[in-house]
């Protein structure tokens, strides 16, 4: 539901839009808050859809564990969205730290505005060879080369923050590939199951249609991810931190953080990493959730 307000926007309207399919734990209404607030702070439309399930009711059915990633294609073809100009579409796991007052849509000048991961240097050579063989199928069937980064590891566009203008999502709307015949392009070429979600589809779509896409600073996508590895038969557990000296918006991926309470993620978004509480630094509520021994 789109939240009830009266806004003064002159001749611009701009929107910040999230979502959730399923149930709406306190990590998610902490991370919907915050944006709800940040939208207040710099005079724009925030609006939460609570469970829209609009790939499934769009569709007609379902294209596997990612199917609930797809909502962000409601900003596409769901015409209700026409009246916006500028919409910055938001993961519900992406929370704006504390104060700011920075307006993102003053830093966007594209028709799609993205962040490219930073952590890609640790990822494993299994995961870089996944993405080669991803682009080199989309050289071979599609003829298009999507970029890598200048030392020459695979970039890979984040799809939890992404800011559409207009002139992108009706572009889209007549020029993106059906998501049935992408799901079937994924499934004949047996490729990873991630390269049926939302991110590389959206990837794949801005470089197929030689999209104006702006790749924006890491400060507007700093992430928290937890990294689990086995060394002599242990499960061990890293959590990474990339936030940046100036990061603005942190996107929360540690594994299950969504059990974890409001205050929590304050704590993560906020606070240095040596000040989060222990039981996160030291992974016990995984071990209280019997997630890992």
């Amino acid at each position: 539901m789109a939240d009830e307000e009266d806004f003064d926007y002159g001749f611009i309207m701009n929107l910040i839009y999230q979502y959730w399919d399923g149930e709406i734990l306190e990590s998610c209404k902490a991370g919907v808050d915050a944006m709800r607030q940040y939208a207040r702070e710099i005079g724009v439309e925030h609006r939460f859809d609570d469970n829209p399930n609009f790939v499934k009711s769009w569709y007609g059915q379902s294209f596997g564990v990612y199917t609930p990633h797809f909502g962000i294609l409601k900003l596409i073809y769901d015409t209700s969205f026409d009246d916006y100009d500028d919409i910055l579409f938001l993961d519900a796991d992406v929370f704006p730290v504390e104060t700011l007052d920075v307006n993102i849509f003053d830093h966007f000048q594209a028709d799609i505005g993205i962040v490219s991961e930073g952590f890609v240097g640790d990822l494993t050579e299994r995961e870089h060879s996944n993405w080669y063989e991803w682009n080199r199928l989309i050289k071979d069937v599609y003829g298009i080369t999507i970029p890598t980064r200048k030392d020459g590891l695979p970039r890979i566009l984040n799809g939890g923050v992404v800011l559409f203008s207009k002139q992108a999502r009706l572009q889209a709307r007549e020029q993106w590939m059906d998501l049935v015949e992408y799901n079937e392009f994924i499934s004949q070429h047996d490729l990873n199951r991630f390269y049926m979600s939302d991110q590389p589809y959206i990837h794949m779509m801005i470089y197929l249609h030689n999209m104006n896409v702006q790749l924006m600073d890491g400060e507007w996508n700093s992430q928290l991810i937890t990294e689990l590895f086995e060394t002599d038969g242990v499960i061990k557990i890293h959590h990474h931190d990339y936030r940046k000296e100036d990061t603005k918006f942190v996107h929360v991926r540690l594994a299950h953080a969504d059990l974890l309470s409001g205050e929590d993620h304050h704590a993560l978004v906020n606070f240095p990493k040596d000040l989060w509480p222990d039981y996160i630094l030291n992974s016990d509520y995984l071990r209280e959730m019997k997630i890992v021994s």
